[in-house]
C-alpha cells in the first residue's frame, strides 16, 4: 500500500484486473526468508515481518518505476514513428 501510494502520480487511469507489479513484488516479498537465509547476511535475530516488508516495497517502487518509464518510452518512440 505505501509503495503504491508514493507512485501514484505515475499509475494510469484504466483499472487492471490483476496488478502483476504488486503480485511479484508480494511473491518476492513472502519469499524473503528464504534467501535472505541462504545468504547468510547477519539477519538471524531479526524478526521475519521486516525484511519482507523491505523487500515487497523496494520491489514494488523499483517495478511501477520501471513500467512507468517503459511506458514513456514507448509512448515517445510512437509520437516519433507517425
Amino acid at each position: 500500500m505505501t509503495a503504491d501510494f508514493l507512485t501514484a502520480k505515475w499509475r494510469s487511469n484504466e483499472r487492471r484486473k490483476i496488478d502483476w507489479i504488486a503480485s511479484a513484488a508480494l511473491l518476492l516479498g513472502c519469499t524473503a526468508p528464504l534467501y535472505i537465509a541462504a545468504a547468510d547476511i547477519g539477519l538471524e535475530g531479526l524478526p521475519w515481518v521486516f525484511p519482507c516488508y523491505v523487500v515487497t516495497f523496494v520491489a514494488c517502487v523499483v517495478g511501477r518505476i520501471t513500467a512507468y518509464r517503459v511506458q514513456q518510452s514507448l509512448q515517445a518512440y510512437r509520437a516519433t514513428s507517425l
